[in-house]
């Protein structure tokens, strides 16, 4: 049976809106490579109503390729409850869904044919995740902070288990991740900090907590020393960074901290670990 894949540009923060103002410099004969792959394995594309409007007045006279053969000549369904009609300039025109959008997907699915290919349209790409009609979703993961814009992934979702099953690093950084539905669910197990790193002494380095509230005290605690310091965190990074000696210094606590330390320009590194779920909600 034919699949339903998308692919999206996406920033460190999850911004997928206007990447042709934040991801050029990064663009290269890799990523050329993956798009040309992906385009070469599908002959139906899927859009969402904004990434039509945006399509439909430029690609029907582009010479942009491999893309506007591919996009012009390729068969167009337009996922929308608010349009009418999709035209597509001298080309035959699109097909508008309106309806029940996982009967129609199905009845796509079931004809013949290559991959169905869901071209940009992140509000729609969220949609099929959350109604699990996607059935692979590769992101090409930016080495770059936007800082606005819109995300692909909203508070409000359900939880949604996938499935990692490739992995690329382009010559610029650019990683890109290809995730399928998982299909498992297990059981979530859940160790306190103290009971996982137990009596392993690599976790037992001097820990320097900054509080407003705490005043400043040392703990010991399961072999681990606490510090509670007050201040500012160019203070605090300084004092770690003294009793750390030459050694690197961990900033820990979530993404609060992190985003706190990266903006004031004091990380030197940062480790970001992905984890194959969809949370719909958080921090």
């Amino acid at each position: 049976m034919r699949k339903v894949i998308a692919g999206l540009f996406i920033s460190l923060d999850g911004v997928t809106e206007s990447p042709d103002q934040w991801q050029f410099d990064h663009f290269d004969d890799d990523m050329m490579a993956t798009l040309v792959a992906h385009i070469a394995a599908e002959d139906t594309i899927l859009l969402g109503r904004v990434t039509y409007q945006e399509w439909a007045p430029y690609f029907p006279t582009s010479t942009d390729e491999p893309y506007a053969s591919h996009i012009n000549n390729t068969p167009k369904y337009v996922v929308s409850t608010t349009l009418d009609k999709v035209e597509w300039g001298k080309w035959d025109k699109a097909t508008l869904i309106k309806g029940n959008l996982a009967e129609a997907i199905a009845k796509l699915k079931q004809q013949p044919g290559k991959n169905i290919g869901v071209s940009g349209s992140p509000t729609l790409v969220y949609s099929l995740l959350q109604s699990d009609l996607l059935d692979e979703l590769y992101l090409m993961v930016h080495p770059v902070v936007v800082g606005r814009g819109k995300r692909l992934f909203k508070d409000g979702g359900d939880l949604k288990r996938l499935k990692l099953v490739d992995t690329k690093t382009t010559r610029t950084g650019v990683v890109i991740l290809t995730y399928q539905r998982g299909n498992h669910h297990g059981q979530t197990n859940i160790r306190r900090w103290s009971r996982a790193v137990g009596d392993n002494p690599t976790f037992h380095a001097p820990c320097f907590v900054l509080s407003a509230a705490a005043q400043e005290k040392i703990v010991k605690e399961g072999g681990t020393t606490y510090i509670f310091i007050t201040g500012d965190i160019e203070s605090a990074l300084e004092k770690a960074k003294a009793a750390g000696g030459d050694k690197n210094v961990t900033v820990m606590g979530g993404a609060n901290a992190a985003q706190q330390y990266l903006k004031a320009g004091l990380l030197d590194e940062i480790q970001i670990h992905l984890v194959p779920v969809l949370l719909g909600g958080g921090i």
